[in-house]
């Protein structure tokens, strides 16, 4: 499990693009010791790992148990991997864009409905016929 974790640190340390020098800058945690707590030969104390969970924008539990099991961002709703990149993608992007992307899935899903509903339409007039 404490390698998972480390693991874990590592893998969303490189997502929010930060480098071991960067983290220990934001946190106080030497270079050495966030090493060895990524490697799973050191377990962080409660106090660094609320640190390290704070720079790196997620929860204790995500970094402990995983985003599979724990929900994705400490919800408990389940989400694929796919949707987790694209999450992290968006939260890359500012609010402008963020806003664009939320408009275009807005625009996409009223398409689906309206192609849904004539599909509708059309089997019950199809039926009505018969």
């Amino acid at each position: 499990m404490l390698d998972m974790l480390g693991m874990r640190i590592k893998e969303r340390r490189k997502q929010k693009g930060f480098t071991l020098k960067q983290i220990e800058q934001l946190t106080g945690i030497s270079n050495g010791n966030l090493s060895e707590i990524e490697r799973g030969i050191k377990t962080p104390s409660l106090s660094s790992l609320v640190k390290i969970v704070n720079v790196l924008e997620c929860s204790t539990d995500d970094l402990i148990f995983g985003e599979n099991e724990s929900g994705f961002m400490g919800s408990k709703i389940s989400v694929s991997e796919r949707e987790a990149t694209f999450l992290s993608a968006l939260r890359e992007l500012d609010t402008d864009d963020q806003d664009e992307i939320m408009d275009l899935i807005e625009v996409k899903i009223r398409r689906k409905k309206r192609l849904a509903k004539s599909s509708a339409s059309e089997v019950t007039a199809t039926s009505e016929t018969a």
